[in-house]
């Protein structure tokens, strides 16, 4: 698959570089290769609220039960808030409007982009957009707080920067032990989906660098995923796409 390299893009093929290279850093940071936040609860009583069967990523059918329990306190695994504020730093120039490498200025460049690689990326930006809107678990008198509330509180109001308003509001919704608990387990439950999505603009980025820049994929799992994506044809090779 080939294009002619797009004139006076130079900007573009760079950020595509340079947010491709920042995904990478993410992914191997101790905070995305470390086990996600978890919680354990002692005995307590509980009621099934419903029942289904479902399938799983695996294609594998099995029950998801929605329970019910009140508890004073429950423990909290795996927060680590250095490993989570280290990758803050990196996370926050791809989602932050103003920087070079966020979404927001790469899609003022993808308009140079083929149609299909267009499509694809407003395709996960809508994706991005529905999950931050989208309500979580976490509950004020009754309303669901979105997924944007949550990331900008933690990471605006107390992790990256201080936002007097928004340090208010995690001062807040931490005054109580427990409440601060779960705000850090969905925070981290959050940041990791978010980053699922930093993943697919990657792999967008890198389908896009090699047909409009020549820039070869480096990374066999980006080759993978772009495989599973319909982007890189099922029956083509790592060891192909490296002697070509």
């Amino acid at each position: 698959m080939h294009a002619p390299k797009l004139p006076d893009t130079e900007e573009f093929r760079e950020q595509l570089l340079g947010f491709n290279k920042k995904v990478w850093h993410l992914e191997h940071t101790r905070f995305f290769c470390s086990p996600a936040v978890a919680f354990s609860l002692n005995r307590a009583p509980t009621k099934i609220v419903s029942a289904k069967e479902i399938v799983n990523d695996e294609g594998e059918l099995i029950w998801e039960l929605r329970m019910q329990t009140e508890v004073p306190d429950f423990g909290l695994h795996h927060l680590d808030r250095e490993n989570t504020e280290a990758f803050i730093l990196t996370y926050r120039m791809l989602t932050q409007h103003n920087d070079r490498y966020s979404i927001a200025r790469l899609a003022e460049n993808y308009r140079f982009a083929h149609s299909f690689f267009r499509d694809a990326f407003t395709q996960v930006r809508e994706l991005n957009a529905s999950f931050l809107s989208a309500g979580s678990s976490l509950q004020a008198k009754g309303v669901a707080t979105t997924y944007r509330e949550i990331l900008d509180t933690v990471i605006y109001g107390e992790l990256a920067h201080s936002n007097k308003q928004k340090a208010a509001t995690f001062e807040r919704w931490t005054h109580w032990p427990a409440h601060e608990k779960a705000l850090w387990l969905v925070f981290d439950h959050a940041l990791r989906y978010s980053m699922e999505i930093l993943q697919h603009f990657r792999d967008i980025n890198a389908a896009v660098l090699m047909v409009h820049f020549d820039e070869p994929l480096r990374d066999e799992s980006v080759f993978r995923r772009l495989q599973d994506k319909g982007i890189l044809r099922k029956d083509a090779s790592w060891s192909q796409i490296q002697d070509e």
